[in-house]
């Protein structure tokens, strides 16, 4: 069954989010991120234009998580 795009968005995250945990903006690679959500590379960059854009997601979610992103 495919994701909706919400879904999808959000295990984009959780996987962007676990790899840079492990390693930085170097361990951050679409090809992985894509492989582990089970989606394509292709999907990656339809919900977010780069990996930049990734990782500011992943960045306002943790601050989301904090309660200081409306600061």
């Amino acid at each position: 069954m495919a994701l909706d795009k919400e879904e999808a968005g959000e295990r984009v995250l959780a996987i962007a989010e676990t790899l840079l945990n492990e390693g930085g903006m170097d361990n951050l690679k679409a090809r992985t991120i894509a492989e582990q959500a089970g989606i394509s590379v292709g999907s990656v960059y339809n919900l977010f234009s780069d990996l930049d854009g990734v990782h500011r997601a992943v960045n306002m979610r943790l601050l989301d998580r904090l309660g200081v992103a409306d600061r």
